[in-house]
């Protein structure tokens, strides 16, 4: 959402406002930019968390009672697909699909020579 965009650009904001006050003298910067900044941090993180958390609810919710539609969607969550590609190669400019041990031996590379 725009809102969160804004906030993570004001954390940033913060947080380059308070890396500007550290020197070789002073490790740690100006203390009250970085209780401002880690302040920022924290509510910006608790609201992400929040955010995501409604929104996968919102997801389970849209299919709840549907089994299948329910396993998809942990599938798609976890990057997780099926795919219809079955493997295959080219020998002597031949699609193979089946009968691999046939042709193995021509795909070995000769180590005697």
């Amino acid at each position: 959402t725009p809102g969160l965009v804004a906030s993570v650009k004001k954390k940033e904001f913060y947080c380059i406002q308070w890396k500007k006050t550290i020197d070789k003298c002073n490790l740690f910067g100006d203390t009250t930019l970085y209780i401002v900044y880690s302040d920022f941090r924290k509510k910006l993180k608790y609201l992400i968390r929040s955010a995501k958390r409604l929104y996968y609810s919102r997801k389970f919710n849209k299919v709840s009672g549907n089994m299948k539609q329910t396993w998809a969607l942990i599938n798609e969550l976890r990057g997780k697909s099926k795919t219809s590609i079955k493997a295959s190669f080219k020998v002597d400019g031949k699609l193979v699909k089946e009968k691999r041990k046939k042709y193995r031996l021509r795909l070995c590379v000769d180590t005697t020579a």
